[in-house]
Parts: C-alpha cells; sequence; structure tokens
C-alpha cells in the first residue's frame, strides 16, 4: 500500500497534529531535513573514510556493508594518527563528577555526599569513561560526538550515537539551541514489535521499504524517527512511516542527549566542525604524492642492463648464480638504476606531514612515541609533555564538560523515574565492598546543590607540579607524611601507599559512616591518636556549623570518642594492646572494660576533648 502524502504546509507545526497525523509531520520534516543537509552528510562520509580507508554502511545506508577501499587511496594516514595521539594525551583523563553544597544544612549535605556516590556508581555501570574516548573520536573526525541517555526498567542507560542519525534544522538554530530535534534509526521489526505489539501489523508494512533519497532498507528492518519539541508545546513522539508508535508531552528543558564538539559551538548553525575537516586537504596532498611517487618507483626507479648490439651476449645468460663465467665479445654491459625523482619531491613530501602535525598541534615524536632528542632527565620529559598538553587545554577543558553534562543528564533521568513510581538504585564500590545507593535517599531539589568535575585541565597536567603543590603544604604543616602520600597517589607507589595511608583511610570511613549515622566502634589495632584527633575536629565542625544535626550522630560522635580514649588508657596501663570491645558495652547497654560506664564517660567528654 502507498502511504499518504503529506498536505501542504503541514510540516510546519508536526507538533501540533493529532496522533492519527503526526507520523506524516515528523518523516515530512526530516526528509527536508537531510535534503537540505546532503552535502554536510557527504562530507562526514568523506572525512569518516579519510580516518578509517573504508567506506562506513553506518553513513550510507545504499551500503550493504562497510567495504574497505583501494589501499592507494590513504597512505601515511596523517588524520588518524593525528586523532589517535589527541584522544590519547585528551581523553585518557577519568573525570570525576562532583555534588557540591554551599551553605546546606547538614542533612542536605550527607545526601549530596551519597548523590555523589550514585552518580559515580552509575557511570561505571554505563562504561562512561571507555564511552568518552569514543566521542570524543567522533567529535574529532564529525566535529560532533553524540550519547543518548534514556530510561530502561529501572536503571539509567547511556549509548553513544552517531552524528549523522541526528537531524536539527540549522536554520531555526543559528545559535547552537535547536527548539527541535529528530534521531533516525534503524531497528528491527521484530525488536519494535516487542515494545510495540498493539501496531505490529503497521511495523510489517512499514519494514524494507524504499527510504527516501533511493536508499533501499534490509527487509527485517523500519526506519524509526523519534522526535522532541521543547517550550510549553513540548512534545516527544516516536514515528514509523505510517504510523505514530508513542507521543507524550515533553517537559524538560533539554534533549536527551549529550554533545561533545572538538571546535565548540559553530559561528552559527549547530554541527560542529571536526580535526579530520583541518587535516582532510594535507591528507589528500599527501596521498596524491605518495601514488606519483609510487608510479615513477614502479616506472623509471627499475633496474636496467644495458647491452651493446655488437656484443655477442645473450638475455639468457644474466642470472643471479653467483661467479658465474659469461663469456661476451665486445663491450660488457652496463648496469644502470635511474632515480625515479628528484629529492625535492621528497623533502615537500615530509614538509606537508609536519605542517599537518604543526596545525594540529601534535609533535611527530608523540604520535610515534619517539622521545626528543637531547631531552634525558625524567623532570625535562615531564615539562615537555605538559607543554605539549597546553595545546589542548580547551578541548580537554570541554572534555570535562561533557561529564558534568552527562551528570546533569543522568540525575534528571533519574529523578524523572523516582517520581514516576520506579525504585531506582546504583551501586558504588567503596574500598573493596559494594554499597547500595537508593535515590530515595538523595533526592535533592537542583537549587539545593551544583554539579562540578574534578580538574583535570584548569592545574598542570605533570607530575612535578603536583608534587610540588604537595611539598609545600608539608612544609608549612598542613599535611602529615601519610596525607602527602595519599595525595600524591602516583601510580608506581600504589602498592606502597596503600599500606603507608591504610590507617588514614580506615579512619576517613569511620567518619563517613558516623556522618551517615552508622555507628563504627573503635577497635584497638586502629590508629586511635589519629582517629581521636580526626573525629574530634569532624565533632566540633558539624555541630559548629550545623544547628540541625541530628542528636543521634552526635552522640554516635561523642561515644566513638569516649571508647577510643577508654582504649587508649587501657593500653597504657596494660603496657599491651585492648582486647575488642564488646558489642554491647560499644552501644552502651553495658559498663565499659575497666568499670566506667558509658554514660560517665561522656558527662566526662569535654575534659576528655581538652586532653586530646
Amino acid at each position: 500500500m502507498e502511504f499518504t502524502k503529506l498536505l501542504p504546509g503541514m510540516n510546519q507545526f508536526w507538533f501540533e497534529l493529532e496522533e492519527e497525523q503526526v507520523h506524516l509531520g515528523v518523516f515530512a520534516v526530516a526528509e527536508e531535513i537531510e535534503a537540505d543537509q546532503a552535502d554536510l552528510r557527504r562530507s562526514w562520509k568523506k572525512y569518516a573514510r579519510a580516518y578509517s580507508n573504508r567506506e562506513e554502511m553506518g553513513l550510507d545506508w545504499h551500503l550493504d556493508s562497510s567495504r574497505e577501499l583501494d589501499k592507494s587511496f590513504v597512505t601515511e594516514n596523517v588524520v588518524k594518527s593525528v586523532i589517535d595521539t589527541a584522544a590519547s594525551i585528551i581523553a585518557k583523563n577519568r573525570v570525576k563528577v562532583r555534588i557540591l553544597t554551599n551553605g546546606a544544612k547538614f542533612n542536605d549535605q550527607r545526601k549530596a555526599r551519597r548523590l555523589e556516590k550514585f552518580v559515580y556508581g552509575e557511570m561505571k555501570f554505563n562504561d562512561a569513561w571507555d564511552l568518552g574516548p569514543l566521542v570524543f573520536r567522533d567529535a574529532c573526525i564529525f566535529g560532533t560526538g553524540v550519547v543518548k541517555t534514556f530510561k530502561k526498567k529501572k536503571r539509567v542507560c547511556f549509548e553513544r550515537r552517531l552524528i549523522s542519525d541526528i537531524l536539527v534544522d540549522e536554520r531555526a538554530a543559528i545559535d547552537g539551541k535547536p527548539r527541535e530535534l529528530f534521531e533516525r534509526r534503524l531497528v528491527d521489526k521484530e525488536v519494535l514489535k516487542g515494545m510495540f505489539p498493539k501496531f505490529a501489523e503497521k511495523i510489517e508494512l512499514a519494514a524494507g521499504r524504499e527510504y527516501w533519497g533511493g536508499a533501499s532498507v534490509p527487509k527485517n528492518q523500519v526506519v524509526v524517527i523519534e522526535g522532541w519539541r521543547l517550550g510549553p508545546n513540548g512534545r516527544h513522539v516516536i514515528c514509523i512511516e505510517n504510523v505514530c508508535l508513542h507521543t507524550e508531552k515533553y517537559t524538560d528543558n533539554d534533549f536527551p542527549f549529550v554533545f561533545f564538539r572538538w571546535d565548540g559551538l559553530p559561528i552559527s548553525g549547530f554541527y560542529g566542525l571536526g580535526l579530520a575537516r583541518d587535516l582532510y586537504g594535507f591528507q589528500t596532498r599527501i596521498s596524491q604524492l605518495n601514488l606519483f611517487i609510487q608510479r615513477c618507483q614502479d616506472l623509471i626507479a627499475v633496474p636496467r642492463v644495458f647491452v651493446d648490439m655488437a656484443s655477442k651476449l645473450i638475455k639468457v645468460q644474466i642470472d643471479n648464480k653467483i661467479g658465474a663465467i659469461i663469456p661476451y665479445r665486445g663491450k660488457p654491459p652496463t648496469f644502470f638504476t635511474p632515480q625515479a625523482l628528484n629529492a625535492e619531491i621528497y623533502n615537500y613530501k615530509e614538509q606537508l606531514k609536519r605542517s599537518a602535525y604543526e596545525f594540529a598541534g601534535i609533535s611527530q615524536l608523540s604520535a610515534q612515541s619517539l622521545k626528543p632528542a637531547g631531552l634525558e632527565s625524567a623532570v625535562a620529559l615531564r615539562e615537555y609533555n605538559d607543554i605539549e598538553t597546553n595545546r589542548f587545554v580547551i578541548q580537554a577543558q570541554r572534555y570535562e564538560k561533557f561529564f558534568l553534562d552527562l551528570g546533569e543528564q543522568l540525575i534528571r533521568c533519574a529523578r524523572g523515574l523516582y517520581r514516576s513510581g520506579t525504585s531506582v538504585k546504583a551501586k558504588f564500590p567503596n574500598r573493596g565492598v559494594i554499597e547500595t545507593i537508593d535515590w530515595k535517599d538523595v533526592d535533592l531539589d537542583e537549587d539545593r546543590f551544583q554539579i562540578d568535575i574534578q580538574p583535570a585541565s584548569l592545574l598542570s597536567m605533570s607530575p612535578s607540579a603536583r608534587l610540588q603543590a604537595v611539598t609545600e603544604l608539608a612544609q608549612v604543616g598542613q599535611l602529615d607524611k601519610a596525607e602527602v602520600r595519599y595525595l600524591l597517589n602516583h601510580p608506581d607507589l600504589e602498592q606502597s601507599n596503600s599500606l603507608a595511608y591504610a590507617d588514614y583511610v580506615d579512619i576517613t570511613r569511620t567518619e563517613e559512616m558516623l556522618l551517615d549515622g552508622e555507628y563504627r566502634p573503635p577497635e584497638p589495632f586502629q590508629n586511635l591518636d589519629l582517629g581521636l584527633r580526626r573525629i574530634q575536629l569532624l565533632y566540633l565542625k558539624v555541630q559548629n556549623d550545623h544547628d540541625d544535626v541530628p542528636e543521634e550522630i552526635l552522640e554516635n560522635i561523642r561515644t566513638w570518642i569516649s571508647q577510643a580514649k577508654t582504649l587508649q588508657e587501657q593500653a597504657a596501663s596494660a603496657g599491651m594492646p585492648a582486647q575488642p570491645m564488646d558489642p554491647a558495652a560499644a552501644a552502651g547497654e553495658a559498663p565499659l572494660a575497666g568499670g566506667v560506664a558509658g554514660s560517665d564517660v561522656i558527662q566526662n567528654l569535654p575534659g576528655q576533648i581538652a586532653n586530646v
């Protein structure tokens, strides 16, 4: 059957159409956008071809499979070399999202700490730090990398998308902020039937139909377009060519996508410009020169033998036998291998390669994993690497901002799931123990916190600069030795550090548990001197900074200080480590060892704190 054609003017207001007609408007708008952007999509295929040296079927539905190109098309692939090197310099950073509060109440601060754990657990579940480099590479090739966030069952999920699947009318997005966005995908018809069983017959009819532009769709797949409209008349629809599968009001202020652009927002429009575009001219000329040099080498730089016609030497007498005796009469043969090209051609090609790397801000030494001549010391090499990364400070900051946006989308999706009645939980690895974080325990209004990231490009990336900063703090007495090693956390010292600051980590975990309302009694093998000093400061801080601290938490902190002090006194009087505390005594239900009641110790707390 033939599908109904769109009425003139209907595509102007697709989001206002009735459910029975909205699919007509959506497909008409998508077809118009793709027709207007035909040259843009051809350029994406061209840049992808320059990077991978093959035709990518994901960018061209006319292809049945990804096809390898003639090897002469791309030789000495500068585009791939530069992009992969840039990704290894910038996208290696594992950016962590932080949740910050400003002057918040104690309960909000507790929620913010747990919300940070929730975000970390969900990003780890979605392999966000493996997804980041792929999106970064997409941005280098196409100008824009894309991640879609969506709700699946009881989880928030991330998926990488190609920018060629995203349709935006740039005439309506001059400032880079469109109000409408469409995603075009090929979906297996059986999968689609499982998602929308009541439209199974319509889906079967739409499968395998010829798509606009003459692209044939596989018989088992269907073209699906998902559209969003922002604003007071916001709408979200999922359509195939002959029916609307889903429609709802859309109230979010942003699309469920996170974009990373190599060069930031363009001067006008939506789609970014990539590194491959800047290098394509260099790559094309280098490939042309290599093909020219190859032909000259094959045609000219071939060994030849010149034989005087008057000689009685025959061709079969020239072979590769060692020490062969060849009788001849007249002039001996002349062996000659001509030079294929002037050295200027080879120098010009090498100059083009250097110019391509310099234009991108990448050194050929980094691309080839070589060190500069004359740089022998470790300090000199570290500073050299730091100077190179300064070229990409802006891109590194955009990459960090990408993770910040990803965290915001994650929180928005999780909040939406929770408010729809779904229980949302995340798993957080906490020093070898998996901690389950429930959204109901971390739900905060957006105006009560802000999202930040741990800086990577704002400070020097060289270990020497971090060492200097930590050393200066240690010299003025702001850090003890364990904290210095804890903050440096150099990979080569990881095993040593994990033992050196084990007591510091142990007390830190105790602090977190006390603040979360969980009581963990002191043990005789803990560093009680460190614990008493830090937890006393913790008590003073939460008591002085917050008026809404639950009395239960203050009581737990006072009890911990009292019991830790008692353990110290027992160990000093016995001249040996004290025994572990009885659980009942830890709860204050029985006298503590040494005959001192828990309540009496708490009453004497002010004097004890003064002696710590």
